[in-house]
């Protein structure tokens, strides 16, 4: 099928597929597999090195001697796409969507916008009243009177030269050295290209998989936060965002409210902690876990309003915690909220001294070098 498209090898192909044993081991039933997009080669990575392998022979067969995409300020598409440009020595330029008020210095100019100037590709900051589709659309206007032959790459490489990478992604999944037989595929969502690739080739392959599509911001739990989401805060990884995520995941942990998550979720927004962190520490309370950990809660409270401990049957239900109320509630609900904060300190200074200490390990070795 592919000796009918040209192809510009950019990448590292076929990508690793690994196992994730603890997950599945958590998790007690699946089998949890990662397929490794994220080690595509170019540029750290990332899916759409296998979208512009496909989309850039189009480019040149065009003689286009620019290639124009748009992308938000930390943009892995606009990143990928200025890398490849310099690979294969043709211009870049980059229109970038503001997507979040009163952005910080650092998301402005570091990360994948100083890598961007790096490969040498030209950005422009789209207006906030403007759409910045048809904003690049103008600036290309304005380079063909200017003499260049502009070629235009959608957001996310999403078309339906891009979706032949994960056409071709599919063929790897299905043909993967171990033979594993893959029941679904789970794909994060965002312009819809590597979703639509893979669908494509399920039908071409005729597979039997199926493949489940997940947006964060269809979420129906998360998409009350609209754009807070954009908050490029919630996503880093560094000493204060984990530590702080650990604080709140802890303290929500210990509440017993059926919607922890989405509480989890808005704290995390407000202090700026690392959201799926966040939101993944909450399951520390799980169905196996609860009874255990409520029942400790209770114990707490008992002795600290010096109450006697009377004998009960935990549900794991919102209809037992009503009933409880009048019986245990007090001591319970104390005994939960101590251990909420106190949790949530140990977690955050916790996390703030084993990260102060890798530092200064990994320092110290090296200096032994």
């Amino acid at each position: 099928m592919f000796d009918k498209f040209e192809r510009i090898d950019l990448g590292h192909f076929p990508t690793r597929i690994e196992y994730l044993k603890n997950i599945s081991d958590m998790l007690k039933g699946p089998q949890i597999f990662i397929k490794r997009d994220d080690c595509t080669g170019l540029a750290t990575g990332g899916n759409k090195t296998r979208k512009l392998e496909f989309i850039l022979p189009d480019a040149i067969k065009n003689n286009s001697d620019l290639i124009v995409t748009v992308g938000a300020i930390q943009s892995n598409h606009a990143r990928q796409t200025a890398a490849a440009c310099a690979k294969i020595g043709m211009k870049c330029l980059i229109v970038l969507e503001q997507r979040l008020d009163n952005a910080p210095e650092s998301y402005m100019n570091s990360g994948n916008v100083f890598l961007n100037k790096v490969f040498g590709a030209e950005m422009i900051l789209c207006p906030k009243d403007r759409d910045v589709k048809e904003f690049a659309e103008e600036i290309m206007e304005d380079r063909k009177r200017d003499g260049y032959n502009p070629y235009f790459i959608p957001v996310g490489g999403s078309n339906r030269l891009g979706e032949l990478g994960y056409i071709e992604c599919m063929r790897e999944i299905l043909e993967n050295p171990n033979k594993d037989s893959f029941s679904h595929i789970v794909v994060a969502t965002g312009s819809g290209g590597t979703h639509a690739g893979l669908v494509a080739g399920k039908t071409f392959y005729k597979s039997n998989t199926r493949i489940i599509g997940k947006s964060i911001k269809d979420n129906k739990c998360l998409k009350i936060f609209g754009n807070l989401l954009h908050n490029p805060h919630l996503w880093h990884m560094n000493r204060h965002s984990v530590a702080k995520a650990f604080a709140v995941g802890l303290f929500f942990a210990f509440i017993p409210v059926p919607f922890q998550m989405v509480l989890a979720a808005g704290a995390a927004i407000l202090v700026h902690s690392n959201l799926p962190l966040s939101i993944a520490l909450v399951w520390l309370t799980n169905p196996f876990t609860m009874p255990a950990i409520f029942y400790s809660c209770y114990i707490v409270g008992t002795w600290v309003i010096g109450a006697p401990v009377e004998e009960f049957t935990f549900e794991a239900s919102w209809q037992w915690v009503v009933e409880s109320l009048s019986t245990i509630g007090p001591a319970f609900f104390l005994g939960c909220g101590v251990l909420a904060v106190t949790f949530a300190i140990l977690g955050y200074f916790g996390i703030q001294a084993l990260w102060r200490y890798s530092v200064i390990k990994a320092w110290q070795s090296r200096k032994t070098r």
